[in-house]
């Protein structure tokens, strides 16, 4: 029975209570055996574009709403051995271990599509939510900040070249 109880700790602490998936501890902790191995891989961020306004205009159920559709949706698209966490607010992460750039590539594009195709009720009718993506190729010698840092980088660059789009972070980027 104590084993019960220590599980169903553990079990939340590591994950998302809105959504069910990983929380930010989970990815933190499910990366750390990634990057100790130096494994290749791809990582994923993901952000609800136009997410303040849904919420001002809709209100937080909604909103709430929205992040447990996206969760639903992207777990689709995702293989057993892939880590998919809430990073925070409506920022989402896959960590994609052996998998090559052009693979995540294709995968981050059905997402953003099935994302895009979803419609979700409201009282005035079907919600269309759009995603704009970050995509870092990991080297060897990065860590997860690195990772993270540099998927950020490519997904704000996503949001200027105007939403509902993914960008590459590649090196001769400037930080």
């Amino acid at each position: 029975m104590r084993d019960y109880y220590h599980r169903q700790l553990k079990d939340t602490a590591y994950v998302d209570t809105l959504t069910g998936i990983g929380n930010r501890r989970y990815l933190q902790e499910k990366a750390e055996g990634f990057f100790a191995d130096n494994q290749s891989g791809v990582i994923i961020l993901i952000d609800i574009d136009d997410f303040k306004q849904i919420h001002a205009n809709y209100g937080h159920d909604l909103g709430d709403d929205v992040l447990k559709s996206l969760s639903k949706k992207v777990s689709e698209y995702i293989r057993q051995e892939d880590i998919f966490a809430r990073y925070g607010g409506e920022e989402f992460i896959i960590l994609l271990p052996k998998c090559e750039l052009d693979i995540s590539m294709i995968k981050a594009e059905a997402i953003r599509h099935a994302i895009e195709s979803t419609r979700i009720m409201t009282q005035n009718g079907h919600l269309q939510v759009t995603v704009s993506m970050g995509v870092y190729d990991i080297q060897k010698e990065d860590s997860l900040d690195d990772a993270i840092k540099y998927s950020d980088i490519a997904l704000y660059q996503a949001k200027e070249n105007g939403k509902n789009c993914i960008d590459v972070y590649t090196k001769h980027q400037q930080l």
